[in-house]
């Protein structure tokens, strides 16, 4: 009875410690091993099998909550015995263990595989080269000939070209990024066969290399000769372009900012050898590369060397000479002339020499004039004009506006007339050239100037300038007050007729360009906001395309409260 008695309790014990455990979800087929051990009256040993899906040793007192069939056998060996109990139980539900004590568990892990990221590819973008479409060889002359083509995406210029195959030579490298692209080549062999093949880099870095093409030089002896190329007349925005020949009969001439042109004039017919054309619609103060192309009268094409000039400034520049103060003085007596040469730094329409006269000049009046360069000397007078020396330094002196062309050699010549006492200047103590007149009698410049000693006394202190019109606003008055129409007008000083006067209000243009006086508009200042002020100004060009432009008149615009229609008692009309 004491053994049964201690099995049971065991048992009921076991049930409870079951209750307590977290619940464990298993399949209906498990294994579970326990071997517990406890001690009441004696020491007893269970154990309790299943099948798992996984296996679990647990190592703890448990007790079993579960009416067994089962068999013990015990040989009691004074107060100490060991009994052992066989056991088969039934289970319908699926248990819940809680371990009490040390456990130790070997579960089957379930891997989680981390996949292997495929890397990002390093992506280089296709370099794409252009493809060439049109190649052609046009004005082909005895020692040029221009090749012209387009490709599919903007890309560079140069041709490679020679008289037995490609890459003997190659033409200039124009970076730009483009598609109709131009090429001159120059320095040919008459009657010779030239391959070439064009090429190019795209903006990706693609090189792009045509199939060769061929052309064939002119004869030798063929078309027309070109002498004497020369430019005049250079303004803001033209220049004529002159020439001579003897056989040429109708003309053109090709232009731009490379050697490669792509710009030209419409064909003339002339009668003369002496020939020239006018370029328009120039760039301010850029350099232009031309050249001239001419028919004799069997078809034949002749071209000239590349030529080069700058436009002018289109507003005040100084063309010649600077305002550095020479440390050399120098008089120059009554009666005599003295010429110092120079080159002009810029093109431009000279109407201004300024003259510095040191002081102690007795000559009340002062003479200036410039002369051309032939051979080294002055050579045919271009302008000459006089102002008062009245007081010491700097005076300016009006002259009949002329042209300069850059990098072209002129003189500056200065005469105190006769009988008026002597002009005190400065000059350097050594540097360039400077020539006296062999005359000592001169009350004018002569048309021819007279060469007498020459010196290395040059620059004086003297800079010619190209002065645009000068504008002046009239009206309305700066700072004043103004309402509904407005008038707008300026007068203008200058040496030439205008080709247009514009009237601005806020960089707004008002009215037409105007071409003569009197210089007048009406501004409709309706509308415009009366909480700030508004400037106005006027711009005007010559026929030299000069343009200079006037100061800066600020005005109030007041038109009164703007009333609304709405806002009117019936019967009333609103008025401005």
């Amino acid at each position: 009875m004491i053994v049964r008695l201690a099995l049971v309790c065991a048992l009921v014990a076991l049930v409870i410690a079951s209750a307590r455990t977290e619940p464990l979800q298993v399949s209906l087929a498990q294994q579970i091993t326990s071997t517990p051990t406890r001690t009441a009256t004696g020491t007893a040993t269970a154990t309790v099998t299943s099948t798992i899906t996984r296996t679990t040793t647990t190592t703890s007192t448990p007790g079993l909550a579960t009416t067994p069939s089962q068999t013990a056998t015990s040989t009691p060996a004074g107060p100490t015995w060991t009994p052992t109990i066989t056991r088969t139980p039934t289970r319908t539900t699926t248990p819940t263990i809680t371990p009490t004590g040390t456990s130790t568990r070997t579960p089957t892990a379930t891997q989680t595989v981390k996949p292997t990221a495929s890397p990002t590819p390093s992506v280089t973008p296709t370099a794409v080269p252009p493809l060439f479409t049109t190649i052609d060889s046009s004005s082909v002359t005895r020692s040029s000939a221009t090749i012209s083509w387009t490709t599919n995406v903007p890309a560079s210029s140069q041709v490679e070209y020679g008289p037995l195959a490609v890459g003997t030579s190659r033409s200039a490298l124009d970076t730009s990024l483009i598609t109709a692209h131009r090429a001159v080549l120059t320095g040919l062999t008459p009657a010779t066969t030239y391959h070439f093949r064009v090429r190019g880099v795209s903006a990706g870095g693609g090189i792009g290399v045509s199939a060769e093409s061929i052309l064939v030089t002119a004869p030798a002896g063929s078309g027309p000769e070109l002498a004497d190329q020369a430019v005049s007349q250079v303004t803001s925005t033209t220049a004529t372009v002159g020439w001579a020949t003897s056989t040429g009969v109708v003309a053109q001439v090709e232009y731009g900012s490379t050697s490669d042109y792509g710009m030209f004039t419409l064909l003339k017919v002339y009668n003369s050898p002496t020939q020239q054309m006018a370029l328009s619609g120039l760039r301010a103060g850029t350099a232009y590369h031309f050249r001239v192309k001419a028919w004799d009268g069997g078809g034949f094409l002749g071209a000239s060397t590349d030529r080069t000039f700058r436009t002018a400034q289109a507003g005040t520049a100084t063309l010649v000479g600077d305002q550095t103060v020479q440390t050399e003085r120098f008089t120059l007596p009554g009666g005599q002339a003295a010429a110092y040469q120079y080159v002009a730094s810029q093109s431009g329409q000279a109407s201004v020499v300024r003259l510095y006269s040191d002081a102690g000049t007795t000559t009340p009046v002062i003479r200036v004039a410039l002369y051309s360069d032939q051979d080294g000397v002055p050579g045919t007078i271009l302008a000459q004009g006089s102002a008062p020396a009245l007081v010491p330094g700097w005076i300016s002196i009006s002259i009949p506006p002329i042209n300069l062309l850059e990098s072209t050699r002129y003189w500056v010549a200065v005469l105190s007339p006769l009988g008026s006492g002597s002009l005190n200047l400065r000059q350097a103590a050594i540097g360039g050239s400077s020539i006296t007149s062999t005359q000592t009698t001169l009350a004018a410049f002569p048309v021819t100037f007279s060469v007498g000693a020459s010196a290395a006394r040059s620059p004086l202190t003297v800079y010619v300038q190209q002065v645009p019109p000068a504008v002046t606003l009239t009206g309305p008055v700066d700072g004043s007050t103004v309402s509904g129409r407005v008038p707008l007008s300026a007068v203008v000083d200058d040496d030439l007729p205008l080709t247009l006067l514009q009237f601005f209000v806020d960089g707004v243009p008002v009215g037409a360009p105007l071409t003569a006086a009197p210089y007048t508009v009406t501004w409709d200042s309706s509308g415009w906001n009366a909480n700030v002020p508004h400037a106005i100004t006027a711009r005007a060009a010559d026929l030299m395309g000069r343009s200079g432009a006037s100061g800066q008149v600020s005005v109030q615009v007041d038109n009164g409260p703007i009333i609304s229609a709405v806002a009117l008692s019936p019967g009333l009309t609103a008025t401005r």
